[in-house]
């Protein structure tokens, strides 16, 4: 992969200058995107977080959020948004549904090209460690995979201190977010740790039925890792990459590619904020990036329409 400097393209992705001009160009460009800036000031580094929103959002208007980018090495999802920007305000506004979108969560990371900060800071559980459970016993779980046999669920703020810098970010912000107003949740993701073929799969809840369509046109582009164990998430990583141990916890895909999983992330922490549609959405990193472009923006204009549709259904 050869540098272009100061330039973004499909082919580069890691000029975190040339993303942060570029985008703030691209937002002047288009009248009703209000962009807010933050500081990142970590021990070896400072970075700017972004906040993208439809500039005029209503109490009554639906919203769709999305995430991306918090862990570095994954770009698909910042160079979607960056690409794209244009034609996702524009679909969102042609269906009356307001947008707001964090783009690239861990821009450290993305300079750097890992997966964590520039402190390598991974947290106690990750950065991407956004909500704890309390067990039945009093116990403390970041992750109940399909149990919902718990007691409560808190903001990992609420539990710990120990979170990286730009997890700390991102619930700050969120906090402040018209939250009951948010129908759906995409949070963008390539699984640069499995190692398979050209694919996609993706993590939700609630009646997995409503994406029907999504997966339809999702197998035009790549092939679904379905009836499959996913092992991102679980067991050792060596020195070199590979996986050394794989606990008997893997998770398996359906026929359509999903896992569902309470894991503490984002997909989660929106479906027990009580959200409608809350998806992860994951391409293999061995997908080419256009491609995983691609399934990134039919998730993005598919929940739009689900929004979309849902409001309408509403007397």
């Amino acid at each position: 992969m050869k540098k272009k400097r100061g330039k973004i393209s499909l082919y580069y992705s890691h000029d975190i200058r040339g993303y942060n001009r570029i985008l703030r160009q691209k937002v002047r460009e288009i009248k009703d995107i209000k962009l807010d800036s933050y500081k990142l000031s970590y021990k070896n580094g400072k970075f700017v977080f972004f906040r993208l929103a439809s500039k005029d959002i209503k109490p009554e208007d639906p919203v769709l959020f999305i995430n991306a980018g918090i862990h570095g090495e994954e770009t698909a999802g910042p160079l979607t948004i960056l690409n794209n920007l244009k034609n996702i305000f524009s679909y969102a506004r042609k269906n009356k549904v307001k947008l707001i979108i964090y783009p690239l969560c861990n821009p450290s990371g993305f300079a750097k090209i890992t997966r964590f900060n520039i402190d390598g800071d991974e947290g106690i559980f990750g950065n991407s460690d956004y909500l704890r459970y309390k067990m039945v016993d009093g116990t403390i779980k970041d992750d109940i995979r399909n149990n919902n046999n718990y007691k409560a669920w808190y903001w990992s703020t609420e539990i710990t201190k120990k979170l990286p810098l730009e997890t700390k970010m991102v619930i700050r912000l969120l906090k402040k977010e018209p939250l009951k107003q948010i129908k759906a949740c995409l949070d963008i993701h390539q699984d640069y740790i499995s190692n398979a073929l050209p694919s996609a799969y993706h993590y939700s809840f609630g009646d997995l039925r409503v994406y029907k369509k999504i997966i339809s046109k999702i197998k035009k582009i790549v092939l679904i890792y379905k009836d499959k164990p996913i092992d991102a998430g679980f067991g050792e990583i060596g020195e070199d990459g590979d996986r050394l141990d794989i606990t008997e916890e893997v998770s398996i895909s359906d026929k359509n590619g999903f896992v569902v999983r309470h894991d503490g992330t984002m997909a989660d922490l929106f479906y027990r904020l009580g959200t409608s549609f809350c998806i992860t959405t994951e391409t293999m990193g061995s997908t080419p990036l256009k491609e995983a472009m691609a399934v990134n923006n039919i998730w993005i204009k598919g929940l739009i329409d689900l929004i979309a549709s849902s409001k309408n259904n509403i007397k």
